[in-house]
């Protein structure tokens, strides 16, 4: 199966970037280059980290650096081109998280949905004071700084490990989380503090994962899913047509991806048939984004001049993400459901989301003032080289005597 959606995955870049005819050969040849090498080289570091019991995250953390611009700078690709196979890849691990997602049960929806929301809310609320205090941020930066920080992993808590609970409880929380980053963008708008056009950012948030649904209940109602042969079709296509056309209006990949997945998962049958499917190359998909994402960066440069107050916000973050989603799980989670306290902490990394809302065109970036988009950036990268690495070990160790669940 891993074979077979690396096959799929590179068989579709290629299809569409031999579709536009404003891309060079060259740089088609380039892009397809870079893929296959960062493929390569991280399913092979990927085997290292299994060898040495480290989760496999690192391994495609690790390839993207080196094949990318911080380490041998392999390629000359065009912009536009990785913008483009980026939000392919986000599409797709969108979709198989979405596909996989199991949802909690209604006994305890009102609690679940309530505490996630005010842990959400808490930690935004704790973190933008402390910028503003500790970190002397203006409000602007420290209003930003907080809503992004409030987002959570669900993408990525559903590839590292296969667990419901946790992964619904990052889906809740980054839903409230952007809801929270929309009405700080669109406050900063009507206030003309932004350098682009907040209400635009703010929309094509909430429509990204508006198309996705709408996608997938189409799928459902053109019955295309209920044989794999046609179901694998059906679904690579609208994977590529789909890239294009969120590449061409700024959409979020991997919320369009989100949403149709979850349509298609909200009914169990198909939901369970595609799961059986496509589950196995979950990780790949969203693993193969960082990588890509993190071969974009020179972290080198990016870090080589650290913002005023970054230590001091991410030191913030790690406080405050710690003390609310990793201890605070062990007093609430096991009164609302069957999940063990050691789930917690899967819930700290905030996952791929932040890197496309940063790290990707088109996102928050766009909206700032250069100083501003520097720190949001080497927060980003921090927070995945911190979280992403770190506490997906501290995760694996500390799970590993449970009985659910078993490391991707």
């Amino acid at each position: 199966m891993r074979t077979l959606a690396v096959c799929v995955i590179l068989l579709a870049l290629a299809s569409f970037s031999a579709s536009d005819p404003q891309i060079s050969n060259d740089s088609r040849i380039d892009v397809l280059w870079v893929t296959g090498t960062v493929l390569l080289l991280a399913l092979t570091m990927q085997r290292v980290c299994e060898r040495l019991s480290l989760p496999t995250l690192w391994g495609w953390v690790g390839a993207g650096l080196v094949v990318g611009a911080t380490g041998l700078s392999v390629g000359n690709p065009s912009p536009d081109m990785q913008e483009l196979v980026l939000r392919f890849v986000g599409l797709w691990a969108g979709l198989l998280v979405g596909i996989g997602f199991g949802w909690p049960s209604s006994s305890t929806h009102g609690h679940f949905l309530g505490i996630v929301t005010a842990s959400t809310v808490v930690g935004a609320l704790v973190v933008t004071l402390g910028c503003f205090l500790i970190a002397d941020q203006v409000w602007t930066t420290a209003l930003l700084v907080g809503a992004l920080s409030a987002l959570w992993g669900p993408v990525l808590v559903s590839s590292v490990w296969r667990d419901d609970e946790s992964a619904g409880a990052a889906l809740v929380g980054t839903l409230v989380a952007t809801v929270l980053l929309t009405w700080v963008i669109g406050w900063l708008h009507e206030s003309k503090l932004l350098a682009g056009d907040g209400l635009a950012f703010a929309t094509r948030v909430w429509i990204s994962p508006a198309v996705g649904i709408a996608i997938g209940w189409l799928l459902q109602l053109l019955s295309v899913l209920k044989r794999r042969s046609v179901a694998l079709v059906a679904l690579l296509l609208m994977s590529s047509l789909g890239a294009v056309a969120i590449d061409h209006y700024d959409l979020l990949g991997i919320g369009v991806g989100l949403g149709a997945g979850l349509a298609l998962s909200f009914r169990p049958q198909s939901g369970l048939a595609l799961d059986g499917l496509f589950g196995a190359s979950r990780p790949l998909a969203s693993f193969l984004f960082v990588a890509l994402a993190m071969s974009r960066v020179d972290v080198k440069v990016l870090l080589s001049a650290p913002s005023a107050g970054l230590f001091e916000i991410v030191l913030l973050q790690v406080i405050v993400l710690f003390s609310i989603r990793g201890l605070g799980p062990i007093l609430w989670q096991p009164r609302i459901s069957r999940a063990t306290s050691l789930n917690s902490w899967l819930l700290l990394p905030k996952g791929i989301v932040a890197i496309e809302l940063v790290l990707v065109g088109g996102g928050l970036t766009d909206l700032l003032q250069p100083s501003n988009a520097l720190l949001l950036q080497q927060i980003v990268v921090v927070d995945l080289l911190i979280y992403g690495l770190v506490e997906t070990t501290l995760s694996a160790w500390m799970m590993r005597p449970a009985e659910e669940g078993s490391p991707a």
